[in-house]
């Protein structure tokens, strides 16, 4: 069983088999990750305008601290 195993690792099906398990749960991972980060985008874009609504409300103007 072990000679089975060791050809089958020698000749290359071994990387073959890796790769073909392996790339959908890459696959998988990455759509995990860009929609975790167009969620992130949104969150600041949505910090941004309270921040941008809030600032001319609390800080003095003549600072110059708040941008449109």
């Amino acid at each position: 069983m072990r000679n089975i195993i060791k050809t089958i690792l020698h000749s290359g099906f071994g990387v073959l088999l890796v790769c073909t398990f392996a790339a959908p749960v890459w696959a998988d991972a990455k759509a995990s990750y860009e929609e975790k980060v167009k969620v992130n985008d949104q969150t600041i874009g949505v910090i941004a305008g309270v921040i941008n609504y809030v600032c001319p409300k609390l800080v003095d103007p003549t600072l110059g601290l708040c941008h449109p």
